[in-house]
């Protein structure tokens, strides 16, 4: 039986993943791309990404992200 990963298990469940904005610089976080170039898997929700996890451009922490 074939493995699925999470981004098929979204698709699959109709779970539409959302994008963040930075509310500093404007960058947009969207979970169905990830940021693959920074090990960040398409699929990957904003919630799932280390506790650590800043904005790319600017350093905003995760936290204070704003749903697009």
């Amino acid at each position: 039986m074939k493995k699925i990963n999470d981004m098929e298990c979204n698709i699959r469940e109709g779970i539409f993943m959302e994008k963040w904005k930075c509310p500093v610089c404007g960058y947009v976080y969207d979970a169905t791309l990830g940021i693959p170039d920074n090990g960040i898997d398409p699929g990957t929700s904003l919630e799932q990404l280390p506790d650590d996890w800043v904005c790319p451009l600017c350093g905003v922490p995760k936290e204070d992200f704003k749903k697009e």
